[in-house]
């Protein structure tokens, strides 16, 4: 599922990159509070990148995505 996040925030058709769009991008179901914590431990890993807060967060790929790409990410 990670890759999928990836491919979504690299897809230059989606021009505004939320956890609703991305379900959408997969063909899921919409639900309240649906994969929190693998957004969650997603951001803290610093493979993607949280931008905004409230209304309207967005996502980018973050600052430890190559890292995670070559297989270096260490867990604690």
């Amino acid at each position: 599922m990670v890759r999928d996040v990836i491919n979504y925030l690299k897809d230059p058709s989606e021009k505004i990159k939320t956890k609703t769009g991305f379900l959408r991008y997969i063909g899921s179901p919409l639900g309240g509070g649906q994969h929190a914590t693998f957004w969650s431990a997603l951001n803290k890993s610093g493979i993607i990148e949280k931008i905004g807060s409230g209304k309207i967060t967005t996502y980018s790929i973050g600052p430890n995505y190559e890292e995670w790409e070559k297989g270096n990410l260490v867990t604690f």
